[in-house]
């Protein structure tokens, strides 16, 4: 096994995975480059690990993103990188998954809302975010639902965000780092 690419140009898919069902997969790609798009997972979906996940977005529209895994298996390092297009949600981690390191640049994409860790459960070891350019309604630096995040890192070098919660929405975060080089509305 090597890796995957997966270059997505156009129609309407569901469910993206760029480690597969069971399987695991040393390096993953996936470019989102003008399709509309309900999840993309950087990992597998019912189990199998990935040890390096890379979601590249420059076109199109994406309701979830996900750096890591499904429901089962690890991703150890994902790279998010928003440079355009739509995005509703990312999650540096998985669905619920562990994580080891999550890294999300916001480097041009309009998004709604930033995770740096897991959605639903899993421990997310660090998560790091930087923003250049680009629009971000919230980002979190830790989980969303459930689950926990060891030491998130926020990084605001540009573009326009407008709330940035350190920790978890409803998960917890041992560790924060904020680190604002903008302006911004409010940081909790």
């Amino acid at each position: 096994s090597g890796k995957t690419e997966i270059y997505l140009k156009g129609g309407n898919i569901n469910n993206v995975y760029g480690g597969g069902n069971q399987t695991s997969q040393p390096i993953t790609n996936v470019y989102l480059q003008g399709s509309k798009v309900t999840n993309i997972f950087g990992g597998s979906n019912e189990s199998g690990n990935v040890d390096t996940s890379n979601i590249t977005v420059t076109l199109g529209n994406v309701e979830n993103i996900y750096g890591g895994n499904n429901i089962a298996g690890l991703t150890s390092i994902s790279q998010i990188n928003l440079n355009g297009g739509e995005v509703g949600n990312v999650y540096g981690g998985g669905n619920k998954t562990s994580h080891t390191t999550s890294n999300i640049n916001l480097n041009g994409s309009l998004v709604t809302t930033i995770f740096g860790g897991s959605n639903e459960s899993g421990v997310v070891t660090t998560s790091n975010i930087t923003t250049t350019k680009g629009d971000a309604k919230t980002i979190y630096g830790g989980n969303h639902q459930g689950g926990n995040t060891i030491t998130s890192n926020i990084k605001i070098d540009g573009g326009n965000v407008d709330t940035i919660y350190g920790g978890g929405k409803l998960a917890d975060t041992e560790t924060t780092n904020i680190i604002v080089n903008n302006s911004l509305n409010n940081v909790y």
